[in-house]
């Protein structure tokens, strides 16, 4: 049987929970990640489906992007393409300008490796940071449509707003006002199946700034490190923790004995 002043010791530490700002943090790292994936995808034609066409004829809206019959071949249907996708050469020039980027030591995993067959795969959530806030604007420049294009660079400059190092508490009401402004253009440029809930997210994460403070104290990158160098202690993979423990047990000591010798020399 369970202790009544056990129960009694669990609701009140309950109990202050209805009374935090925040109950918990989100992850900027894979929101920032997620929508920089979706909005890839979106411009080289992945996720620009026959479902997303149908979706937008039963919803009623673009009729010009609506799924059409070949007047020639009228068993054969195909869907218009659109300003927010790449066209082939436009592609080309896209995939051809994040190849032949150099970037320093130790700064992202080259994106060159990571283009296949005219698409990005098998990145790292911290090459999705850099090519949304730094290399797709920069790659998009006299691609596409302007208002596609500018739609997806204010994108960009709010995840550097939102991921800067320095913040101004002042800047909250202007830094919203840009995040539903650029969210606005996106909706009238891509397809409505590109906003789920990491890109509504986006919004509360702005909220969480006067609440949480910088996005640097709080984001997955450290832990993600961290995990990262646990699981290279594994040597037993029947016993991963105990490895876990033992490797970092070992990897203590020999710092502690380390830093003990050197007073003796």
């Amino acid at each position: 049987m369970v202790c009544v002043d056990c129960i009694k010791c669990v609701i009140g530490w309950l109990m202050p929970i209805q009374h935090l700002l925040i109950r918990h943090t989100l992850d900027v790292m894979h929101i920032e990640k997620n929508v920089c994936e979706s909005v890839i995808k979106f411009i080289i034609g992945v996720k620009d489906t026959f479902k997303v066409r149908k979706n937008m004829e039963v919803c009623g809206v673009r009729e010009h992007l609506w799924l059409k019959r070949d007047p020639h071949n009228p068993s054969k249907i195909f869907q218009p393409i659109d300003s927010y996708v790449l066209k082939p050469e436009e592609l080309k020039t896209f995939m051809g300008r994040l190849g032949a980027l150099k970037m320093p030591s130790d700064y992202c995993n080259a994106v060159g490796k990571h283009v296949m067959d005219k698409k990005l795969g098998n990145m790292k959530s911290h090459d999705w940071h850099v090519l949304m806030q730094q290399f797709m604007p920069l790659a998009l420049r006299g691609l596409m449509d302007t208002n596609v294009r500018l739609s997806l660079m204010r994108l960009s400059r709010v995840f550097r707003n939102i991921c800067a190092k320095v913040w101004d508490p002042t800047s909250l009401p202007s830094l919203r006002e840009d995040v539903t402004v650029t969210f606005s253009m996106i909706e009238w440029e891509l397809p409505s199946a590109f906003f789920d809930v990491m890109t509504h997210l986006v919004l509360h994460v702005v909220e969480e700034l006067a609440i949480c403070g910088l996005i640097h104290s709080r984001w997955m990158y450290p832990v993600e490190r961290t995990l990262g160098t646990l699981k290279k202690y594994v040597r037993n993979r029947a016993r991963p923790e105990a490895s876990m423990a033992s490797g970092y047990v070992l990897d203590e000591t020999l710092g502690f004995v380390t830093e003990y010798m050197q007073t003796f020399t």
